[in-house]
């Protein structure tokens, strides 16, 4: 019997370490999820005044200010641009964007026309703005997102803006469901 005990410790440091591991793998793989799709979808491009033609995917905003949701500008009765490169990534998290479908939720102050290279995908008020980027995500496809915001009284602002990737969202929302078991 005393030559068992050591065996079956060992087993069960064995498994409790495995068992440590794979959660680890699982937070990591769902912070990495959480990444692409968090509230503040990283780093935009800016210009003020509104100059025409600036959803074109061939104007160059090399030069343009970079600023990031929450970006206020104080200048009553003015348009705006923000401009912003998505590149569709091999993989995320282990998970292929092959197909997955890539919608732009945002917030602004007070109105804003969303185009994705160059082509309008709807006119919008305050925090109902909701564009599809595309059905049917690649590896190595580019989109530019251009948001001409109109300002009302006051100041103008990019109030939040963030991308959803359903394949990623599904993954996200298994494993999330999966840990609180």
């Amino acid at each position: 019997m005393s030559r068992r005990l050591p065996a079956v410790m060992v087993v069960l440091l064995v498994c409790i370490a495995a068992a440590a591991q794979a959660q680890t793998v699982t937070n990591e793989t769902i912070a990495r999820l959480a990444e692409i799709t968090r509230p503040d979808s990283g780093e935009w491009r800016f210009q003020h005044p509104a100059q025409p033609g600036g959803q074109d995917p061939a104007l160059d905003d090399s030069k343009w200010t970079r600023v990031r949701p929450e970006h206020l500008w104080n200048f009553p009765n003015t348009e705006a641009w923000y401009r912003r490169l998505i590149v569709v990534p091999q993989t995320l998290g282990g998970v292929s964007p092959v197909g997955s479908k890539i919608v732009l939720r945002c917030a602004v102050d007070d109105d804003v026309e969303i185009y994705v290279n160059g082509q309008s995908r709807g006119k919008f008020h305050w925090d109902q703005c909701e564009a599809t980027i595309t059905d049917n995500a690649r590896p190595g496809d580019k989109y530019l997102v251009a948001l001409r915001v109109i300002n009302g009284p006051v100041h103008g602002r990019l109030i939040s803006a963030s991308f959803t990737w359903d394949k990623y969202d599904a993954v996200r929302e298994a494993a999330a469901a999966h840990l609180t078991r």
